[in-house]
């Protein structure tokens, strides 16, 4: 698996959540490396975000969707309760 600089600044982002591993960091960006594809396939077919927006994607929205993670880690464990959270963009 090739993973490029936007990939790349995003899981050294993600490194710097002191309380995720490895394993928790390779499942989100698993996860993500999934949605990138479905978004990229969709996107062709109803314009969910600007075409010019692909090439910085991980930037632009992945990684600005998990900025309050570290911080929902910490009330996770604080309520002692799963937390759903949903990211609806602007």
């Amino acid at each position: 698996m090739t993973i490029h600089a936007p990939e790349h600044n995003f899981l050294e982002f993600l490194g710097r959540i002191s309380t995720l591993n490895k394993d928790k960091i390779h499942k989100i960006h698993e996860k993500f490396t999934i949605y990138e594809q479905l978004l990229i396939d969709c996107n062709k077919k109803i314009n969910l975000i600007s075409h010019n927006d692909l090439s910085v994607l991980w930037a632009r929205h992945f990684q600005d969707s998990l900025i309050p993670l570290e911080l929902l880690i910490d009330l996770t464990q604080i309520l002692k309760e799963d937390l759903n959270i949903v990211d609806v963009g602007s």
